[in-house]
């Protein structure tokens, strides 16, 4: 499991990366919520 420490904050799994990357970036906007896209999900979407 891909593992992310910020600023104290310990996150696990993938579904972190939009906070992962709103920290990055300067924690600018609203915090972002945990995504859980799947391949699944945006073939349904595509269709």
């Amino acid at each position: 499991v891909p593992t992310y420490v910020i600023d104290g904050e310990a996150y696990f799994g993938r579904q972190h990366l939009p906070r992962v990357r709103w920290h990055l970036q300067g924690q600018v906007g609203a915090l972002p919520d945990i995504s859980y896209d799947t391949i699944l999900e945006k073939r349904l979407v595509a269709s």
